[in-house]
């Protein structure tokens, strides 16, 4: 008889980037994370900063940029979020 495997999965950690000290931390983390959030309405500012670290992060990506309804900060308009997300 076949042994069965587990229908159960590990939970998924997500490691949220929306500072300049968790983008540094991000990168120094000896056990990352599955994935990280990189918050683009709180590091519109730091767009050149972040995509010189991107390579360093051993980890996927989901980028986001909230709405302040969402609990967004900053307004960034529909351009900014597409400059930011490409890295133009």
């Amino acid at each position: 008889m076949m042994a069965r495997r587990s229908t159960k999965r590990r939970p998924r950690v997500v490691g949220v980037i929306a500072s300049r000290a968790d983008l540094e931390r991000a990168v120094r983390m000896r056990w990352p994370p599955d994935l990280f959030e990189l918050r683009l309405d709180r590091l519109a500012g730091m767009a050149d900063e972040v995509e010189k670290v991107l390579p360093r992060l051993r980890t996927p990506l989901i980028i986001t940029a909230r709405h302040p309804d969402e609990g967004g900060s900053g307004r960034l308009s529909l351009g900014n979020v597409a400059r930011c997300s490409v890295g133009s």
